[in-house]
């Protein structure tokens, strides 16, 4: 019998590193402050956090970190706003991470035509934030090695084809929630971990260090079809990669 080897073999895997369930907490809290702070500015009623719509976006934040990509996903009926951010050092609190998040969709405002109320690829992330008929909001957050990737779904689903004018309304517009000011939250402590001797395998992790990337969905109804059609944009062009490089410095 001829002699035989073993060649071991190593397979390196970086994995979602758990966040606590406080910064969980503070995360969807955070959130959901941000986005109202934002809505009331356009006469949009406050959203309100459901459990159901937060597990949703939570597994698929980790389903992202956990096998390294970035698209959107195909959940029927709900909204979608995805970011990501790379950093080598530490990305601050979970709030900062939710304000930072938030004000990033909402920026696109600049850009927004309400003289010619529609989707753009520029917007629609600004759009789904403020969108009047939407009422529920989830977010999830989830860290893998220099990655941070958030994730939150809406219900009702906004950036509907033809009812921009009736649901982004302009800034000033009055609202059920003006004109009493949004509370202010107390300041929060709890830290997001990137240390990436943890989370990363002793192998090329480079690509980890690329620009950060968002991307929204634009819903809309086929009247010849009976089921939702979805279409992935992608900001990455240079204006939004400047604007953004520099959040987590």
């Amino acid at each position: 019998m001829k002699g035989f080897s073993i060649i071991p073999i190593l397979f390196c895997f970086k994995y979602a590193q758990a966040i606590t369930s406080q910064c969980a907490q503070s995360f969807t809290s955070r959130t959901l402050y941000a986005h109202n702070r934002f809505r009331t500015l356009h006469g949009a009623p406050d959203l309100v956090n459901d459990q159901k719509i937060i597990n949703v976006a939570q597994n698929y934040a980790q389903k992202l970190a956990s096998t390294n990509t970035f698209a959107h996903s195909r959940t029927s009926g709900l909204g979608e706003n995805l970011a990501m951010v790379t950093s080598s050092r530490n990305v601050g609190s979970c709030e900062d991470l939710a304000d930072r998040f938030v004000k990033m969709w909402y920026d696109e405002v600049t850009k927004y035509n309400y003289n010619s109320p529609g989707f753009s690829m520029h917007t629609g992330h600004f759009t789904q934030v403020v969108w009047k008929s939407t009422t529920k909001l989830g977010c999830g957050l989830a860290v893998v090695g220099s990655r941070v990737i958030g994730v939150c779904n809406y219900s009702p689903a906004g950036n509907m084809m033809g009812a921009f004018s009736s649901n982004v309304l302009p800034l000033g517009s009055q609202g059920p929630n003006t004109p009493s000011p949004s509370p202010t939250l107390p300041p929060f402590s709890s830290t997001v971990s990137n240390n990436q001797n943890n989370n990363c395998c002793p192998c090329d992790c480079s690509k980890l260090t690329s620009p950060i990337v968002t991307t929204t969905t634009r819903r809309f109804w086929r009247p010849t079809w009976n089921r939702w059609g979805k279409r992935l944009f992608e900001n990455d062009d240079m204006s939004s990669e400047n604007r953004y490089q520099n959040l987590f410095d």
